[in-house]
């Protein structure tokens, strides 16, 4: 059970030479685990592959008689190199594909498979590979120790078993895992010679064609599967060979709203079919239900699901999960479904479900299952959409249906008489930036707000929205423009009705609840429309909720029937009926009354929201994170004036298929505004940092433009007995060299070293009276934030465990938009390959920057970060204020390592207009030939930014979208991305205008 007797030195990295493995005990294996969608990180090879690594197949194969166990990939048959996945029961080899690992792992990482046998005539025979203490199989936990005294080594799961200290016999300060630089350790398994691969080694496009093939088909047999399936110019070919309708790019411009849907209706849809196969693939199997009754009556199923798993489920609230039970002798088969109504958290492990029906069997807690169960809501709501604006005359304005297809319209306002004082209190008092947004926004019909991190987006929000609600009552606005708002069939839309209310919305019920809290506090009558099952722990929203409105407010039959549906929990199939067509008129009332209605842009296009109801005026929060179809929901009601508030120099929507993603539909409309030549109104006074962590953000991503609207001293002193490496100022970048690993879930990475650091910083803040409330630590890899917590509490004392529950650990994704005193960011990445996966992302390492309000501190390896441009920029900053340190904390000295040229600081204004953008050939040609103040920067400014030299290097290639995803955040496809050559040309480009003006690089 876990322990292999070797001949000698372990950590050896030649061949073992004799090796025995003696087990007892959990001779079961695994169940297999459903397969998915694969993942996989695309980034580039940091040196250039060996001539043996073309990616050409023999064409001879199907002549050459293999073994059954031969590699799926290469061919590879020796005993000594090959390994079974036990899950899919296929054979694969030790052997190497490059940066992205051997063929076992690359296998593991794409199908989600994580358990493995050796070869029977191996050297260690065919034991699976287990924890001693616990049994798990996932090779992705499990790692060695060496017994201090004999010629053993264990193999321990990393959490929890390899975290307990009661062997004294084990080395347990050495535990190394089993899987290093995305390779099986050599002693398990040999890597072939180069002969001995005789089908030659395959290309990721192969690799991932041939991964596809197997998942569609399910039951092929591994000698069957090296048939690869083909791409063609007429449309991409699946893995069961059914011809996949041909995408195109998006655009700038477009002809007219049908050529519109055009474009985004097949991206839209291939994108809902990448999930519905995604999510219907995923299944949890023997989990253990903790049953409760709500106080609805309703059955409530709760059940702990593994972090690793959560992240790839993508559960919200609101989610339907479909739990079921096969036949055992005390219980019939059973199955029904329900909706999530609580996710793990901070406080809770347990993912809780509320069900439909009542016959539940609490009796019973152990071997149910779960599936998530496929809604194409959301992708519904933004086809009808798009079929409206290409078919509705009333969808939007005349005005604006030119601006949305990218056409130069002559300047319109509205002749608005506006009040002499725009700000709403004094609590609330603006600055000139915030008073500059709210008077564009009242007089244009489009207007785009641009607010950088902490320079009060929502306050300038709820101000416009507060104006326009109090213009309405006074009657000085009746939404008519100098040249008269006309719907786009040009006929006047000028009414004498009561003008409809502003309709608020955001892609995340977390934005709109923070909007919902803001206006309702200013005194409008402001309603929450939400998705059924939706629920908030803030009292001040969930009044404003749609259904509590409904409630308070019902009166004769319709409150009865209410008051016996929470009675008893149900009503008769007639009252039913009746309850629910009473409960959509109240609705429909509630709503036409309100002054402002919040929900999310997809709730936009609900039922809930009466259909004659025309939204005459939408403002979006947030509308960098989502894609233009999903913006259009709101839009197409009937839009006369559109705010779209947000931040392009922050993360944008995510997009599951990577093809989706590379023809640009994580584009968001904002940024294609921007393209076109509308200029943002920037927000330029930050309220949130000490102004020398805004310092660098400032001057990298907003061109020196953001302002402290709060000093130094104002942000100093929540830590003084915390050892800052220099005093007065929070900044602090501790250099750790601790290699990286794969994660449980195979797709995303850890990194111990910076883990042990992180609970070490954070024991220190303790001590220095912070409070946990006070502190955040964030990171890209959900690997990484499932080990750091679990970490921790293994680790603590009994005096500080309370605490560290209240310590969030969250993702930098996840973490947008919200802010904590002190920030500790993870960076993860450490390997030989230079390989920085997402982190390259310049929006992703603006998030992580701007969270903290008085102090940063950032754990990375400094040699692996400072090959990328951008980081060599930020460590060059940390190590120029002597805060790029190393050693023990509270007795730092200066980190000495070689960096990597920097990249520069300051963008210049019209090449944030460019910045990773989309586009077509045809915009290719103009930008390149663009003058020089754009591609050199302002006149002055001899040489090229950041955001310009990547912008170019982009259109050179005529690059759709990020091309740089990791794996735990998107299912990679290599053949779509042709990652090592884009990559290396990139790079290049980039290098080509920096390295000219490196000697002058300055802040």
């Amino acid at each position: 059970m876990g322990i292999m007797t070797i001949s000698h030195d372990y950590n050896a990295k030649e061949d073992v030479s004799a090796a025995q493995m003696s087990t007892s005990g959990h001779e079961d294996e695994m169940q297999s685990s459903a397969s998915v969608s694969g993942t996989f990180e695309t980034s580039s090879f940091a040196q250039s592959e060996p001539s043996t690594m073309a990616p050409t197949v023999r064409a001879d194969l199907h002549d050459i008689a293999l073994p059954a166990y031969a590699c799926a990939y290469c061919g590879c048959s020796s005993p000594q190199s090959v390994i079974q996945c036990t899950v899919c029961k296929r054979w694969f080899c030790n052997g190497q594909n490059g940066a992205r690992g051997s063929h076992i792992v690359i296998h593991m990482t794409m199908s989600h498979h994580n358990s493995l046998a050796l070869h029977p005539e191996s050297e260690m025979g065919d034991t699976p590979l287990e924890c001693y203490k616990c049994g798990n199989k996932n090779v992705f936990s499990l790692g060695f120790v060496a017994a201090k005294e004999e010629s053993v080594v264990v193999l321990l799961c990393r959490l929890p078993c390899a975290q307990t200290k009661q062997n004294p016999e084990w080395d347990m300060e050495h535990w190394q895992p089993l899987i290093e630089g995305r390779h099986l350790l050599p002693w398990l398994a040999r890597p072939p010679q180069d002969d001995e691969m005789v089908s030659g080694v395959p290309g990721m496009k192969q690799i991932s064609d041939l991964e596809a093939m197997w998942r569609e088909s399910g039951q092929q047999a591994a000698s069957d599967g090296r048939k690869i399936g083909s791409v063609d110019e007429s449309g991409v070919e699946d893995a069961g060979g059914d011809a996949v309708e041909a995408l195109e790019p998006v655009q700038l411009v477009y002809k007219d709203g049908f050529e519109y849907q055009r474009t985004f209706g097949p991206l839209v849809e291939a994108e809902a079919n990448y999930f519905h196969r995604v999510k219907e693939s995923k299944i949890l199997k023997e989990i253990k239900v903790r049953w409760s009754v709500g106080v609805n009556k309703k059955k409530m199923a709760s059940f702990i699901l593994p972090s690793y798993e959560f992240a790839e489920f993508k559960m919200a609230v609101g989610d339907e999960i479909r739990l079921s039970h096969e036949a055992v002798p005390e219980l019939d088969a059973w199955q029904d479904s329900g909706y999530v109504v609580r996710l793990p958290g901070p406080s809770t492990e347990e993912l809780t479900v509320q069900m439909r029906s009542k016959d539940a069997p609490m009796h019973v807690q152990q071997g149910f299952s779960a599936e998530l169960v496929w809604k194409s809501v959301p992708y519904d709501r933004m086809q009808e959409a798009l079929k409206r604006f290409a078919l509705d005359q009333k969808s939007v304005s005349k005005y604006l249906y030119y601006k949305l297809l990218g056409k130069d319209q002559p300047a319109e306002t509205f002749d608005v008489e506006l009040p002499a004082r725009l700000s709403v209190s004094k609590e609330l008092e603006l600055n000139a930036s915030q008073l500059n947004a709210v008077q564009t926004a009242l007089r244009n019909p489009l207007t785009l707000i641009q607010g950088p991190p902490g320079t009060g987006k929502t306050v300038t929000s709820a101000t416009i929205v507060y104006q326009l609600c109090r213009m309405r009552r006074s009657g000085k606005a009746k939404g008519k423009a100098k040249d008269k708002a006309k719907d786009k069939g040009g006929k006047d839309k000028g009414s004498t009705r009561k003008p409809p209310p502003v309709l608020v919305c955001a892609p995340s019920n977390v934005a709109v609840d923070h909007l919902t809290l803001q206006l309702a506090r200013l005194g409008l009558r402001v309603v929450r429309v939400a998705a059924r099952g939706w629920t908030c722990d803030q009292e001040e929203v969930e009044k404003c909720s749609l259904d509590s409105v409904v409630a308070r407010t019902a009166g004769g039959r319709l409150r009865r029937l209410l008051r016996r549906r929470e009675e008893t929990g149900e009503l008769s199939e007639q009252e039913y009926r009746e309850y629910t067509s009473l409960v959509r008129a109240r609705e429909a009332a509630v709503v036409t009354r309100a002054e402002v209605v919040c929900c999310t842009c997809v709730t936009a296009g609900s039922g809930q929201l009466p259909g004659h109801w025309a939204a005459c005026t939408v403002l979006i929060d947030e509308s960098t994170q989502a894609t233009e179809p999903e913006c259009l929901i709101p839009i197409a009601r009937g839009a006369r004036q559109v705010i779209l508030v947000g931040d392009h120099q922050q993360l944008g929507p995510v997009i599951g298929d990577p093809r989706v993603r590379s023809l640009g539909l994580g584009q968001s409309l904002f940024e294609r505004l921007i393209l076109l030549g509308n200029t943002p109104v920037r927000l330029e006074v930050q309220y949130r940092m000490h102004p020398g962590l805004a310092e660098f953000s400032s001057n990298v991503f907003y061109e020196g433009s953001l302002h402290n609207g709060v000093s130094a001293s104002q942000r100093s002193g929540a830590a003084s007995g915390f050892p800052w490496p220099i005093s007065g100022s929070p900044l602090m970048f501790w250099a750790c060299f601790g290699p990286e690993e794969l994660s449980s879930s195979g797709v995303s990475y850890l990194n111990r070293t910076e883990a042990t650091n992180c609970f070490k910083i954070v024991s220190r803040m303790f001590s220095a009276g912070v409070s946990p409330e006070q502190i955040g630590i964030v990171t890209p890899y959900e690997g990484q934030r499932h080990f750091i917590s679990s970490y921790m509490l293994l680790n603590a004392s009994p005096d500080i465990t309370d605490a560290l529950q209240h310590v969030e650990v969250v993702s930098v994704d996840a973490f947008q938009g919200r802010e904590k005193d002190f920030i500790i960011f993870s960076c993860v990445r450490s390997n030989d390959f230079h390989q920085l996966g997402f982190l390259r992302d310049p929006r992703r390492l603006n998030v992580a920057l701007t969270r903290a309000r008085y102090g940063l501190i950032i754990l990375g390896n400094p040699i692996t970060l400072s090959r990328d441009r951008l980081w060599a920029s930020l460590l060059h900053y940390y190590r120029d204020r002597g805060c790029l340190v190393e050693g023990q904390l509270g007795r730092m000295r200066v980190c000495s390592v070689r960096l990597g040229a920097p990249a520069y600081a300051r963008p210049s204004p019209r090449a944030q207009m460019y910045q990773k953008s989309n586009y077509r050939e045809s915009d290719t040609a103009t930008l390149v030939s663009c003058d020089a103040s754009v591609l050199g920067g302002q006149e002055n400014n001899p040489w090229p930014t950041i955001d310009q030299a990547e912008h170019y290097s982009y259109a050179r290639k005529g690059n759709y979208g990020d091309q740089e995803q990791d794996s735990d955040d998107q299912e990679q496809d290599y053949g779509d991305q042709e990652q090592d050559s884009d990559d290396r040309a990139s790079r290049s480009v980039i290098e080509s205008f920096t390295n000219k003006f490196a000697s002058e690089f300055t802040f």
